[in-house]
C-alpha cells in the first residue's frame, strides 16, 4: 500500500533543495522514491 506524502513532509525537502541538497540525496535519506521527488519538484517548479 502506499503512503500519503504529507504537505510538511514537501516543505521539509524543499527547505532541504533550497539549501543547496540534491533532490535525489534527499530522496534516499527520507526513503521516498526519487520519481516521487523529482516529479513533484519539477511539477512545482522548485528550479
Amino acid at each position: 500500500m502506499r503512503r500519503k506524502i504529507t504537505n510538511e513532509t514537501w516543505e521539509q525537502i524543499k527547505t532541504a533543495y533550497a539549501a543547496g541538497i540534491g533532490l535525489r540525496e534527499i530522496a534516499r535519506k527520507m526513503e521516498i522514491p526519487e520519481g516521487s521527488v523529482l516529479a513533484h519538484a519539477k511539477r512545482h517548479g522548485w528550479t
